[in-house]
């Protein structure tokens, strides 16, 4: 099974490399754009000091938002067929699944969990590697005594950003299309475990391997690997761990002693006699509290890592 959802992953991200590869490029040389208009209006000194200035790149946001929407649902879809249960409580797997289908449950959910993260781990470095990638072209610029022509054309048609390009869209793919996996493993009717998968190969961190690293470890689905992070490409990794990562979750139901699958425990909603609206309001209140969102779950674990650490350091 492993091997399949890591040629299905590698898919999604050449998927993902065709549908936003471009759009990213794009986003990347609007803040190029913005420093070329500056070197024009006031020359390059002028232009070097603005690049300080400039917040964050305003168009990298949406983009990303759109990619893990698009992958984080696709990979949902597909797990929940793999993951799929008969009637006598068995594992149906199917490896036919929707691909790029659409579910407004899941993909508000996973708006809800990446805008957590979405300004400090992703528009923001994005915006400051920029930044210093165009401090650095004008200062060499200027020391070699090119001219301001010459340092315009650099600044446009370099490759440094369309290979940055390449680098966003696959690590972000992964980030977002292992969060879907796991929302829909979470939502499933049976407690889960998760195991980390690479790609078997010598471009596969260290780290990452089986025998040297995280590669085949099998834990709880909320637990963290023993590198720390929840799931391949977690926001809260360092960019030594997510960068470029190609490695995927599998999923597999947990079973008691004699050999059964473990259904998750749900407490049931209290109804009057004849149904009203307040009921159905008082169903979702309910299924909300007993059976909160997986993005309201891990957020709640994060605040309490913060508020421990901070317990800890005042002793």
């Amino acid at each position: 099974m492993s091997s399949v959802y890591i040629k299905q992953h590698l898919q999604i991200q050449n998927r993902m490399a065709s549908l936003f590869q471009a759009k990213v490029y794009k986003a990347i040389q609007a803040q190029v754009r913005q420093t070329t208009a500056d070197i024009h209006h006031g020359g390059l000194k002028y232009a070097k000091d603005r690049v300080v200035e400039h917040d964050f790149n305003a168009h990298i946001g949406p983009v990303l938002m759109g990619l893990y929407k698009t992958a984080g649902v696709a990979v949902a879809n597909r797990t929940s067929s793999v993951l799929a249960i008969n009637k006598a409580g068995e594992m149906q797997l199917m490896l036919k699944y929707r691909t790029f289908g659409h579910n407004e449950k899941w993909t508000q959910e996973i708006i809800s969990y990446f805008r957590q993260y979405l300004l400090d781990k992703a528009v923001t470095p994005i915006s400051d590697t920029t930044k210093n990638i165009i401090l650095r072209m004008l200062s060499k610029g200027i020391d070699e005594g090119k001219s301001v022509a010459e340092i315009v054309k650099q600044l446009e048609t370099t490759d440094i950003n369309r290979n940055r390009a390449q680098l966003i869209v696959r690590t972000e793919t992964t980030r977002a299309a292992n969060y879907g996996g796991m929302m829909s493993a979470y939502n499933n009717d049976y407690e889960m475990e998760k195991t980390w998968n690479e790609v078997k190969d010598k471009r596969t961190r260290i780290t990452h391997r089986h025998g040297t690293g995280v590669g085949g470890e099998k834990i709880e689905l909320l637990d963290r690997f023993s590198n720390g992070l929840l799931f391949p490409g977690d926001p809260d990794g360092s960019a030594s761990e997510v960068c470029n990562c190609r490695c995927v979750l599998t999923y597999s139901p947990k079973r008691d002693a004699n050999g059964r699958l473990i259904p998750k425990k749900k407490k049931p909603v209290q109804h009057t006699e004849v149904p009203t609206l307040d009921d159905a309001e008082q169903e979702q209140e309910q299924e909300q509290m007993y059976h909160p969102t997986l993005a309201s779950v891990l957020a709640q674990g994060a605040a309490v890592a913060v508020i421990s650490k901070i317990i800890d350091n005042l002793n």
